[in-house]
């Protein structure tokens, strides 16, 4: 109880700043609190104003340069292997036909691998049977894999 009576002792001490009237209070609001021109503080908000807007500017065009952006499209590795080849165009149509009807995930393992090569071959053959295309795919298979010496 004493420490309290202290501190309001010190309280009461502390000296007070005069309480304002309504009417002072309306007249420095009229006049303005500070001492500087009103001019100067109309500077002064106009630049901020102004740094705002450019603020504003440089975000909008950052945004609209990240949302056009486009992620390039994937290589297609499939076609830069049948353009290292040394085929025909007929055997290269014939590559991408067996493409179209392989359901496997990566396509140019047919041209890396000879057993998914013949896998894609049979999936081929039970997908649509054109014989003729069975036996020019079979012996492109047979030079591609036996020329490599696989």
């Amino acid at each position: 109880m004493f420490a309290m009576a202290r501190w309001l002792c010190v309280l009461a001490s502390v000296p007070q700043r005069p309480a304002v009237s309504p009417d002072e209070f309306v007249k420095q609001f009229s006049r303005g609190f500070g001492n500087e021109p009103e001019y100067r503080s109309l500077f002064l908000v106009g630049m901020g104003v102004l740094g705002l807007v450019v603020v504003i500017a440089i975000a909008i065009r950052i945004f609209r340069y990240r949302a056009r952006r486009v992620a390039p499209p994937p290589p297609d590795y499939f076609t830069r292997a049948l353009e290292l080849l040394p085929l025909s165009p007929a055997e290269v149509n014939d590559l991408r036909v067996l493409r179209s009807r392989h359901r496997g995930a990566w396509p140019v393992a047919m041209l890396l691998c000879p057993e998914s090569y013949a896998a894609a071959l049979s999936e081929a053959a039970d997908v649509e049977p054109d014989m003729q295309l069975m036996t020019r795919l079979r012996a492109l298979g047979r030079r591609l894999f036996e020329e490599s010496g696989a």
